[in-house]
């Protein structure tokens, strides 16, 4: 009887602590600057808040993996994909960060070729993936 009541408390605190949590608003949408150490700390709304700056101001083409991994820190997800450019299809190396935006989430992906040098990068959403090349493999 004791073991039942007990069981009964503890199920009604998760609902609860479940109702609290999903009541939860998302804090809103800022744009902000593109800073190193605030996107290496921050999460995928912070990285998606700093995500325009970051393209329009901050040119990180034909970087290193060095410089880029000095730059945005570790990425969400590393993985191998495949590259087409000029018709030659070769796999790279991607590396993911994940963005929450206003308009969903997207992914920001980083294409490196064999010499560590970085040859694509675009940010991605789920409806653009079967469309976009590169393809994460």
């Amino acid at each position: 009887m004791i073991q039942r009541k007990l069981f009964s408390v503890i199920i009604m605190a998760l609902l609860c602590l479940s109702f609290i949590s999903a009541c939860k608003k998302a804090r809103p949408f800022a744009v902000k600057s593109f800073n190193s150490q605030g996107w290496k700390d921050g999460d995928a709304q912070t990285r998606g808040e700093m995500a325009d700056d970051l393209s329009e101001k901050h040119d990180i083409s034909q970087k290193s993996q060095t410089y880029v991994l000095t730059m945005l820190g570790e990425p969400d997800k590393k993985t191998k994909g495949g590259y087409i450019h000029r018709g030659h299809k070769s796999d790279q190396e991607v590396w993911v960060y994940r963005l929450a935006m206003p308009t969903g989430e997207r992914h920001y992906r980083i294409y490196f070729n064999n010499e560590k040098k970085l040859v694509e990068h675009a940010y991605i959403t789920d409806a653009d993936f079967e469309f976009y090349f590169p393809v994460v493999g």
